[in-house]
């Protein structure tokens, strides 16, 4: 079980005690010199490295100065390492650079951070020198556990464009940026008379109505709950509002919402203030600040037409309900007393965006899909049997009850059975209920908590000890019960000297560890237990101490709660017959048609449409049997691996797709002639939007669920029903194209990670990241030596698939764009998404290939970034595209004597056999007099007529087709079974 959000966390960190010189351009230098930092006592340092104390998912924030060089130009590259690995790389052109980096952590990991200063310096007419940086003191870094619903500052917020950040240990604030905006001079009139009237010139600066708003929304669907909270701090005005004289002024917090509604006229654009919090801002003359915090409220669920949420904080008046913006007088005292808006670092905004219960996912190391549903409880559709793929924790076992259960009543009814699940064990089962519906549960368990409580002093070492003579057991606690537990430590020692630390273990492994504070160290982390597991404390020092009895103690309690179980799946039984096929979208039932046919054609190739051609002379297929929209399947007979028909009948699927196009014609006598196009899944992925790229094929499967084919990513199952398209960016897309269709978005994700796509032969989309390289049949001029004898064969040299120039041509979100946004002038507003990013990003070639051939380029689509807000906030687009194009410059960059086709004829049924299972993308091993080759199928034609069957096989590349194959040595000479050498 992970415990990202079960453990309180204390946060960490470390400040550069002093400058640190010797930073270069040639070597990667590690930080030095760190000291804990104010306000983080539970900090571990090691040597240079920051220890980890308890296991979580965590942020890592590194914030580096650098002393200022006059006339010189710098590049400063910051690395983090976990346990001396990098984890994360960013570079900046400033003398000031940050980089983060989000992870799961365990106890003893150790954070360094390393960095390489590149400084070019050159005056008027003198040579260019390199000069070394210096990193100053006051640079610090920070681990605290990762909030997802925190929003990031600087990042994720604008502000009005003459604004900069202030920042202390605990506050975000904004102030004016004197390097943009000057102060204003006005006048105020403060009393007067017929004749005479008293002036006051003041400077100040004028904000908002919109003080602060959200730089991007965030995506999110009808049912959701929405919350936020925080605690602010907000200046005052410290001058009395000329254009709104004696007006009450309010701050309103508001989360809104956005969206669209479409009626017969068109999509209307719809904003809705969902909640807020408005609070007065006192006195207008006075300059001082004041705290706000949002109160708890009841989360908001998302109405219909409603896609997004954007947080606002703007200035009203009190009297008409009205935006106004302000005047600020400036204070005295510098930046710090004139910053006019920002929040508590310890209570920052958070926007809580919550999915319905049966939405939720977890990760799940035992899934297949890597996530699954914890704790799901109802489930439709089993009239017929499903398979149910459930599992305890990854670390513990459990047991699940499934019920019957009536939908119409919400009554649950007689007990299927009880299943215990091992730990460890992902079980699949086989479910039906007469009722349509089941009900899962699991038993309640709630043990008794532990207590131990020391007796008597002892010595502490200067190494890690058990802590022994606790009164009511034995020292270490052995588990007797499973559960969710809060395991609570506190220790006093008889000085207050630093260097105490205590931690926790479970069977022998540290789960949690707390630095003493004054004589007392205490904490509390929570976890899951397994019956026999060994808990025990420990505790060490610096100076000499003693644990004292008094109130030094262990507890273990657990929270009240059932068993855990995760479901993974639910999904129909599939079969296969020759007259009925089960998938997970469809039960089919064929019947035969080949009566009447006079000729069959089929085209199936890698990465493109394919595509059957019926023609019947019939008169009685003309009357709809074949309408568009129906399933038809082409299918050989054999006899296992007879080459007669001696042996139990048997078949092969050679092509399977649905019937797109048809055509009736009559002769002169009036009978009809029916041709019939059937194409497979791939039009599909043509035809439909796409519309989001995302950087991992697996990202995919919320898209190709719902495209109503049968889908496999890599060996995974992602089979839907036909939907509309969901909303991509609540799945942090990389980029997005509006008119992208969805082969053309799986394109960039296959060609970013070297995979391949094709329709198999039972019309299933496929994706594999890696080819099987061995051989699925041999075919050659001698059939001793081969599966087939081929009837023709083409071999030779071709220059028409050389690629001597490639072009990654780049998807990604522009992370610079949001960063230029500023505040709007008014509520609601419209706020656009992350804008993408479309460009082609510099070329790749061989210049002594392109003075042989010409230049012979391909544009590859390709997609740069994760999309992730952590990468998008530090502009992080991973690396460049070079060492990809090199690899296939490679291999396209020169003409190559290879086999681009053969063909074949089967003589008896095996061989019909073994070729109607061929794939695209199968290895075919091809003898060719002394020589011997392996290549890959990119495309498959068979052509039938007159009980005649001949295949052509073809294994050069076209456009659009995958330009990574693997490598298959070639072997120049071999004998055959006469053992005659060639």
């Amino acid at each position: 079980m992970t415990l990202t959000d079960l453990a309180t966390i204390n946060p960490m960190g470390a400040s550069k005690s002093s400058n640190q010189t010797g930073f270069n351009r040639t070597t990667w230098t590690e930080v030095s010199g760190w000291s804990v930092r104010t306000g983080y006592p539970s900090t571990s340092l090691v040597g240079n490295a920051i220890e980890i104390q308890q296991k979580h998912r965590g942020i890592i924030r590194f914030n580096a100065w650098f002393e200022f060089q006059a006339f010189a130009q710098v590049n400063i590259a910051i690395r983090l390492k976990l346990n001396g690995q990098v984890v994360r790389t960013i570079s900046h052109s400033t003398r000031s650079g940050a980089i983060s980096y989000v992870g799961d952590f365990k106890y003893g990991d150790r954070v360094t951070v390393e960095i390489k200063y590149e400084s070019k310096f050159q005056f008027l007419f003198f040579p260019m020198q390199y000069l070394n940086g210096t990193l100053l003191g006051g640079s610090y870094m920070t681990i605290e556990k990762y909030d997802r619903s925190a929003i990031d500052f600087q990042f994720d917020m604008t502000y009005d464009d003459s604004s900069n950040f202030y920042f202390t240990e605990n506050l975000s604030m904004v102030a004016p940026d004197y390097g943009k905006k000057q102060p204003d001079l006005y006048q105020v009139d403060v009393s007067g008379s017929s004749d005479s009237v008293t002036v006051y010139e003041d400077t100040g600066f004028t904000w908002g109505p919109v003080l602060a708003q959200s730089r991007t929304p965030i995506p999110v669907d009808e049912g959701y709950a929405v919350d936020f909270s925080g605690k602010f701090r907000v200046r005052r005005f410290g001058i009395s509002q000329k254009d709104n004289p004696g007006s009450n002024f309010m701050l309103r917090l508001s989360l809104w919402g956005q969206g669209t509604r479409s009626d017969e006229y068109g999509d209307q654009e719809v904003s809705q203030e969902l909640m807020y919090y408005e609070t007065a801002f006192g006195s207008t003359s006075a300059s001082t600040f004041f705290d706000v915090t949002i109160p708890v409220n009841t989360p908001v669920i998302i109405p219909d037409n409603i896609n997004r949420v954007y947080f606002t904080a703007v200035i009203k008046t009190a009297s008409n309900d009205s935006l106004s913006p302000a005047k600020y007088r400036v204070a005295s005292g510098g930046v710090a007393n004139n910053c006019y808006f920002g929040w508590y670092n310890s209570e920052p905004l958070k926007i809580i965006v919550t999915p319905p219960d049966d939405q939720i996912t977890h990760e799940h190391p035992l899934s297949l899909t890597g996530v699954a549903f914890k704790n799901r409880k109802y489930f439709s559709n089993v009239s017929e049997p499903k398979k149910l793929v459930v599992m305890g924790a990854h670390d513990s076992s459990t047991q699940v009850l499934i019920y019957k259960y009536d939908l119409a009543t919400s009554t649950r009814g007689s007990l299927i059975g009880t299943y215990s699940i091992a730990e460890g064990e992902r079980k699949v089962l086989s479910v039906q209920s007469d009722t349509g519906a089941i009900e899962l549960d699991s038993p309640n368990t709630t043990p008794a908590s532990v207590n131990r409580t020391k007796s008597g002093n002892q010595a502490i070492a200067g190494s890690w000890t058990d802590i022994a003579g606790f009164t009511n057991g034995s020292n270490t606690i052995t588990v007797a019960e499973s559960g969710l537990a809060t395991i609570s430590c506190v220790a006093k020692f008889s000085d207050s000297n630093s260097g105490k630390q205590i931690r926790f273990l479970v069977n022998g492994v540290v789960q949690s560890a707390w630095v003493a504070s004054g004589t007392t160290a205490s904490g509390s982390y929570q976890m899951y237990l397994n019956a026999g597991d060994q808990v025990n404390m420990q505790a060490i020092r610096v100076f000499d101490s003693s644990v004292l009895a008094t109130d030094t103690k262990i507890d273990i309690t657990y929270v009240a709660s059932k068993m855990d179980y995760y479901v993974e799946s639910l999904t129909a039984e599939t079969w296969d017959t020759l007259y009925e096929t089960q998938t997970r979208l469809d039960r089919i039932e064929w019947a035969d048609i080949t009566d009447d046919l006079n000729s069959i054609t089929v085209q199936r190739q890698e990465f493109k449409s394919g595509k059957m051609t019926l023609k019947f002379v019939s008169d009685q297929l003309g009357n709809g049997t074949l309408a568009p929209g129906k399933r038809v399947r082409l299918v050989t007979l054999n006899y296992g691996d007879s080459e007669t028909a001696e042996g139990l009948q048997d078949y092969v699927v050679v092509f399977t797709g649905t019937i797109r196009d048809f055509k009736v014609s009559y002769n002169y006598d009036g009978r009809p002639y029916v041709e019939v196009d059937i194409y497979d899944a791939f039009k599909t992925l043509e035809e439909s939007e796409g519309y989001y790229y995302y950087d991992k094929p697996l990202e995919y499967a919320n898209m190709l669920h719902g495209v109503g084919k049968q889908v496999v990513i890599d060996q995974l199952e992602v089979t839907g029903p036909y939907e509309d398209a969901p909303d991509g960016l609540q799945n942090l897309p990389s980029s997005y194209q509006s008119s992208a269709k969805i082969d053309e978005t799986l394109e960039a994700v296959r060609n970013t990670n070297k995979g391949y796509v094709y329709v198999d032969r039972t019309d299933k989309i496929v994706y594999k990241s890696d080819l099987n390289s061995d051989n699925k049949l041999s075919v050659g001029d001698s059939y001793t030596r081969s599966d087939i004898s081929y009837g023709k064969i083409e071999k030779g040299t071709s220059t028409e698939s050389i690629i001597n120039m490639v072009k990654p041509e780049e998807h990604s979100l522009d992370a610079v764009a949001i960063a230029k946004r500023n505040v709007s002038n008014t509520v609601p507003f419209t706020l656009e998404d992350i804008p993408d990013k479309h460009q082609m990003a510099k070329y790749f070639y061989r210049q002594d290939s392109i003075n042989i051939y010409g230049e012979r380029s391909e544009v590859f689509p390709v997609v740069r970034g994760t999309g992730q807000l952590m990468d998008l906030r530090l502009a992080e687009y991973g690396s460049n595209f070079r060492e990809w194009a090199i690899d296939i410059l490679n291999d396209y960059d020169l003409h190559k004597n290879q086999v681009s086709r053969v063909m074949l004829v089967p003589n008896n049924f095996n061989q019909l056999k073994q070729i109607s299972e061929l794939e695209i993308l199968d290895a075919v091993r091809i003898y060719y007099k002394n020589e011997e080759h392996t290549a890959f199928i990119r495309k498959i034609e068979w052509y039938v007529q007159n009980n005649h069957i001949r295949v052509e096989i073809y294994f050069q590349r076209e456009k659009r087709q995958s330009a990574w194959l693997p490598s298959i040595e070639t072997v120049d000479s071999y004998t055959n079974l006469w053992f005659d050498t060639w």
